[in-house]
């Protein structure tokens, strides 16, 4: 007994001299427990750990496991073991360990904690998320143990789970940044755009210092469109000292976003300076240049991008756009091999994939680009329900009949004072000529084009809301006061128009506002264009419009949609009669100047010769048609229905049931 109690003196004197680092001392004391008993465990355990701090950890391994031979059951040598094995970069002896101390000691929440982190590191997602949540059951206010269960259940793709944990941490620590930003990781893979707008501005408040707050946020508003706000949250980055290359190539794309093409002008010409040969750079200056028309530049740019970094699947895409899908057989490939690679991100791939059906359309491979199509489609629908964004067919009908009861013009239009210029406004679907109409008006000298505004989009749902909170049940029933107020948030988001009597607004969501526009701009002009519905319903099937068009994944859906859209302008030719012209896209294409000439004068404008040359005028556009429209109008007289047939069946069934001419759109059925 007197032996044993003087080796366990003898362990404490060496642990406490190699503590205080007196390792010489420390081994001269195990040497003696040692001699006394050879297979004394806590002297071989210590003696790993001093031959450890000797700086020979494989040789200290050894050592311990022989202490853990002699007794497999104290937690202790586990963990110290599993530290060395953690330098030796073994981490399935590592993790073996931290299991075997975790059964040992079930309810200590710190080695659970190791574990877990042990277990992320070798990848076990599911078992590391399962240690992660006993750690925090056994330590309710450990903040790591409920962090790392969302990052370990995000790596699992369980991200539903993911996300409901993280939202029980931001309830228990809000104020918490590692918590807020841990919330907006989990919302980014959710693509729960609100929570990552929501938690994003905690965290801007908390630390509006911190420049992973501004990203969020800009993200957040970017993605649910609010793009001149996602510029303005981006901003306080690029206003910071030294701003790296990528916040200001970010800045610059928000900016394009935006229509604030000088700016983006200004933030590429810096990151320019900074870094050249950045891919991400090279591929923003390839989009920066094709809205400003300059599609050699643009083409030069991509390729240069590609050259930099070949894995970007954004610049292929890019590619088929610029060449209009006339690009060479080895990018072609590079194209289809990354569309079907399933470690690329969901919204990647579906633009590859309509960037691929484009390709092998010009190709004349119908039937292939069809099937590149719907693969595209069908991955943007697999988006749409994680974003819980899918078209709602009765809701699209009760909000056009909403639209129209509430938005009634009255019979004795306001007098306003008048902007500085008048909107003209282009009404039409997605695809159906308006950005060709734009142009020939944007020619004109005295007019200049706006692209498509988010303003008008934003005033209408503040009306309802506004009417809604008021009790009112007429737009005509608002106070003035507010009327006008509306009015100059509108100008306001002009661009500079210089000189210009007019300034054309083209934003497809504006065909539910014409009401609204009557109302509020007594002075507008409006133009209706139509375009043949199978053509147009095709090509917003064929074209990435799902993010803001959730009905564009699909055929019968799109043609549901244009239903809609030739219900309601029956509705408003007939009360707006003369004030609204119609212009037929097949008769503009085939009697241009006859047609242009009506639209100018329906504007009040003399004639400009500048119109017919409309592709000359350099200026920014920024649509799927922005490198069409730098080309004189090509007659292209090969339908849809004979290249593709009975694949847009869906399309041609959902037409009939909405009662839309085949031929023109218009709605031959009953309001």
């Amino acid at each position: 007994m007197q032996d044993k109690n003087a080796m366990s003196v003898m362990i404490d004197r060496a642990f406490a001299d190699l503590q205080s680092g007196d390792i010489q001392s420390a081994r001269s004391l195990c040497d003696q427990v040692m001699q006394i008993s050879p297979a004394h465990a806590d002297a071989l355990h210590l003696f790993g750990l001093i031959v450890a701090a000797e700086n020979d950890t494989a040789k200290a391994t050894e050592w311990i496991e022989r202490a853990i031979a002699i007794d497999p059951n104290e937690p202790i040598y586990r963990l110290n073991i599993a530290a060395l094995y953690a330098k030796l970069k073994n981490p399935d002896c590592v993790a073996d360990h931290l299991r075997a101390a975790a059964g040992l000691a079930p309810n200590d929440a710190n080695i659970r904690l190791r574990l877990a982190s042990a277990l992320l590191r070798l990848e076990e997602f599911e078992s590391a998320a399962e240690a992660f949540e006993i750690a925090h059951h056994l330590e309710p206010n450990n903040v790591k143990a409920l962090l790392g269960a969302v990052k370990a259940k995000l790596s699992a793709g369980a991200l539903d789970d993911a996300y409901s944990t993280a939202m029980v941490a931001r309830e228990k620590w809000p104020s918490n940044v590692a918590v807020l930003k841990t919330v907006c990781g989990a919302a980014i893979h959710l693509r729960k755009w609100q929570s990552l707008y929501e938690t994003a501005a905690v965290w801007r408040q908390i630390n509006p210092a911190d420049k992973d707050a501004h990203r969020c946020l800009a993200s957040a508003y970017a993605e649910m469109l609010d793009v001149k706000k996602a510029r303005d949250a981006f901003k306080p980055i690029i206003d910071a000292a030294s701003p790296q290359p990528a916040d200001l190539v970010t800045y610059a794309r928000y900016c394009l976003l935006a229509f604030d093409y000088d700016e983006a002008g200004h933030a590429l010409d810096q990151a320019q300076k900074l870094a050249p040969q950045m891919s991400e750079l090279k591929y923003a200056q390839a989009r920066y240049n094709l809205f400003l028309g300059d599609l050699a530049k643009s083409e030069q740019y991509c390729r240069e991008a590609i050259g930099l970094d070949p894995a970007n699947p954004l610049c292929y895409a890019h590619m088929a756009t610029i060449t209009k899908g006339n690009i060479e057989d080895e990018l072609f490939s590079v194209m289809q091999n990354m569309a079907d690679d399933d470690s690329n991100p969901l919204a990647s791939r579906a633009t590859l994939y309509l960037s691929v059906g484009a390709v092998l359309h010009e190709r004349k491979d119908f039937s292939g680009a069809m099937q590149a199509f719907d693969r595209g489609n069908e991955l943007n629908r697999e988006l749409i329900r994680i974003e819980k964004i899918e078209y709602d067919r009765n809701k699209a009908e009760e909000n056009r009949r909403r639209d129209i009861r509430f938005f009634a013009p009255s019979d004795s239009p306001i007098n306003f004072a008048p902007g500085r210029a008048a909107p003209v406004f282009i009404i039409g679907a997605p695809r159906s000529g308006t950005t060709l109409m734009e142009s020939i008006l944007a020619a004109h000298p005295q007019v200049t084009g706006a692209g498509e505004l988010e303003a008008l989009p934003v005033i209408h749902d503040a009306a309802f809301r506004w009417a809604e909170e008021k009790n009112v049940k007429r737009f005509q029933d608002i106070p003035l006061e507010k009327l006008t107020a509306w009015r100059e948030e509108y100008f306001s988001a002009w661009p500079n128009v210089e000189d210009a009597q007019y300034v054309v607004d083209k934003q497809p969501m504006n065909i539910r506002s014409i009401g609204l526009i009557k109302n509020l701009f007594p002075e507008a002009k409006l133009i209706h264009v139509r375009r043949n519905p199978i053509e147009t319903c095709f090509s917003i099937y064929r074209h990435d419009f799902s993010k803001g068009w959730p009905f564009a994944s699909s055929l019968s859906d799109t043609g549901h949609y244009y239903g809609e859209y030739a219900r309601a302008m029956a509705h408003w030719h007939e009360v707006l009669q003369q004030d609204l012209l119609h212009v037929q896209y097949e008769d503009l294409v085939d009697n241009f100047e006859r047609h242009a000439r009506d639209i100018i004068s329906h504007c009040g404008l003399e004639w400009s010769d500048n119109c017919m040359a409309f592709y000359e005028v350099k200026r920014p556009i920024r649509t799927f048609s922005s490198a069409q429209v730098r080309s004189p109008i090509s007659k292209n007289k090969q339908r849809v229905m004979d290249q593709y047939g009975e694949m847009l069946t869906h399309l041609i069934e959902a037409l009939k049931m909405a009662e839309v001419d085949l031929v023109s759109g218009a709605h031959i059925g009953s309001p």
